[in-house]
């Protein structure tokens, strides 16, 4: 053993200290390498001593009493021993503190088990917009507020029907005992009826949470993002009157559907929404939607007029003359296709567009001014490869199911002629993008004896 010098330096004040420690050297498979024995702090012995004090401290740790001994090492080794002693009292007193178990692993297991983060995180945000007070100036009880939380932050943790959010809030979250209310055992008729107190206060909710929000982030939104979509009722909603049969976007044409209306911000924030009849036809809504936020902007007296962005399905003659009667700025999706119009500013792209990087993708677009109009010319890199992975995808989709079919009249699951049409012509209409490159033609031997 050994005796190292090093030094520290403060960096607020930039003193230096100098510090000594008890180091030892061994051999390893990859070389010779030295560890540290023990801490002497600041030594007050020449150099020239530290050979005999190491040697002293290795026979006092190996339990060995050293004869001859110099007064003034005697002294250095008895007072880093004492310390030495102490550190391994303190250190021993640490470890009693805790009792430990052998446990195996294998034989553990974990039950009632709920999810803490989300719910810190939504409840922050319920308390930041003041939501409690909201609901309050809506009329809502204190128990009903309560519940309302446990409803609210279920559907934004966990978005599912009223009897999954009742089974997530009794046997998967903690946010019963955020609210600090008795929700363990809640039945499901009050998770149905405190949705339609809220549906019946709507419009009031939205206001004031507009105002709340008005208080946290203070800027005034110039541009508004308005879009629909649809949800569906796994029943036959024989008592809902708005319940009508319509295509679905989640694909369940089968499923009568409502309509939903939201009209956001420029920052994504919800300014309030509507709701439809299922079949209502998306362009006819938009008048809706401009009556609902000049009502609001005569009591906000807003000072720009803002723009208003719909897409494609919105975005009908009709529709464009009613923003320009209104004296609204206005972005819309063309319904036409005119990409063929613009080849060679397309060729041109990467070369003469402005550009935006994100990340690892690259969008360039070109602003083309006609008249009062102004078109926006835009490319996708990311666009283009999400495009091209789901046509391979739908085309890997189809070739897999066209060999289904084939293996199915090999084997003679088959045989009818009208049958093998009919498959096709499923065929045609689930993959109508892909089919179209490809030719689908049967061919039937049917022997007679």
């Amino acid at each position: 053993m050994f005796i190292r010098q090093y030094r520290t330096k403060n960096k607020k004040n930039g003193k230096v200290y100098i510090k000594h420690q008890l180091v030892e050297s061994y051999r390893t498979e990859k070389g010779p390498r030295q560890r540290i024995i023990m801490s002497l702090g600041k030594l007050n012995l020449p150099r020239s001593d530290w050979r005999r004090l190491a040697f002293s401290l290795e026979g006092k740790l190996s339990g060995q009493e050293t004869l001859l001994e110099e007064p003034e090492i005697s002294s250095a080794v008895d007072g880093i021993m004492r310390n030495y002693d102490f550190y391994k009292i303190r250190k021993k007193r640490k470890e009693a503190k805790g009792k430990f178990l052998t446990i195996d692993l294998e034989k553990v297991a974990a039950g009632a088990c709920r999810s803490l983060g989300p719910e810190l995180a939504g409840s922050d945000a319920w308390e930041k917009l003041s939501f409690d007070r909201i609901l309050a100036k809506a009329g809502l009880e204190r128990e009903a507020r309560e519940l309302a939380k446990a409803v609210i932050l279920a559907r934004l943790i966990y978005p599912a029907s009223e009897a999954a959010t009742l089974k997530w809030i009794r046997e998967r979250s903690s946010v019963a005992e955020i609210i600090n209310t008795d929700l363990l055992y809640l039945k499901k008729d009050p998770i149905y009826g405190i949705g339609d107190i809220l549906l019946y206060h709507k419009d009031r909710i939205e206001a004031l949470l507009r105002e709340a929000e008005k208080t946290i982030f203070p800027t005034q939104s110039t541009l508004f993002l308005y879009d629909l979509t649809n949800t569906y009722f796994e029943g036959r909603a024989k008592g809902n009157a708005i319940a009508k049969r319509a295509k679905s976007k989640d694909r369940r044409n089968d499923c009568p559907l409502i309509c939903l209306a939201l009209l956001v911000d420029s920052r994504g924030y919800p300014q309030f929404s509507q709701i439809y009849d299922g079949n209502i036809s998306e362009p006819l809504t938009l008048s809706d939607i401009l009556n609902r936020l000049e009502s609001d902007s005569q009591k906000t007296l807003l000072s720009v007029i803002p723009t208003i962005v719909v897409d494609r399905g919105i975005a009908t003659k009709a529709n464009i003359s009613l923003l320009k009667e209104r004296g609204y700025p206005y972005m819309v999706i063309e319904r036409k296709k005119r990409e063929a119009d613009y080849i060679k500013e397309f060729k041109k792209a990467k070369d003469t567009f402005e550009k935006i990087v994100k990340k690892k993708t690259t969008i360039y677009f070109n602003k083309i001014t006609q008249g009062d109009l102004a078109r926006l010319l835009v490319l996708s890199e990311a666009k283009k490869e999400k495009e091209e992975a789901m046509d391979s995808l739908k085309e890997k989709r189809f070739l897999e199911d066209t060999q289904k079919l084939k293996t199915s009249i090999l084997k003679g699951n088959v045989i009818l002629a009208s049958k093998v049409q009919i498959r096709i012509g499923r065929l045609l209409q689930r993959y109508p993008t892909v089919a179209k490159y490809y030719v689908i033609f049967h061919h039937l031997c049917t022997t007679y004896s």
